[in-house]
């Protein structure tokens, strides 16, 4: 039986006032068209028989240093599902955070990643100037609502 949702995991990584947050810009090369050089959450789908957790620790280690990924995970926890459906996809995301100081953050900007074009931190005064995939942009907005002070 074929699933009805596709199933991903995303890690929001942020400061304690949820005003910077580090995100993915995919690269030229991104298999759809459409989001190519667009920002997204870091993460990915999960696999068969993968639970949620372990496909965020796979995915974490395959886009980031082996370092930045242990920090990352060592700090995640997870904070709700979202439902995504746009009338064309369909996909059941798995949405972690990851807290981390404003230094830590800066720490991780300059650091490689694995895939995508750059990992970049962006002002949420910001995130407007941005393209943002369209489903990001949605767990975002609830993400936001839910942690405002």
């Amino acid at each position: 039986m074929e699933e009805k949702y596709a199933k991903v995991v995303v890690l929001i990584i942020t400061n304690k006032d949820k005003d910077l947050f580090y995100m993915q810009q995919k690269d030229e090369n991104y298999p759809i068209a459409k989001w190519r050089l667009y920002y997204t959450f870091f993460g990915g789908k999960i696999e068969e028989n993968e639970l949620p957790l372990e496909s965020l620790k796979r995915e974490m280690y395959e886009e980031l240093q082996k370092e930045i990924a242990r920090m990352l995970l060592g700090k995640a926890r997870k904070v709700f599902n979202y439902d995504y459906d746009n009338g064309k996809a369909k996909r059941k995301y798995y949405v972690y955070e990851s807290v981390l100081s404003d230094l830590d953050l800066k720490k991780i900007e300059n650091a490689p990643i694995k895939e995508g074009k750059l990992g970049k931190i962006i002002q949420k005064k910001k995130l407007k100037d941005y393209k943002i995939v369209k489903s990001i942009k949605k767990i975002l907005e609830k993400y936001l609502m839910e942690n405002t002070l």
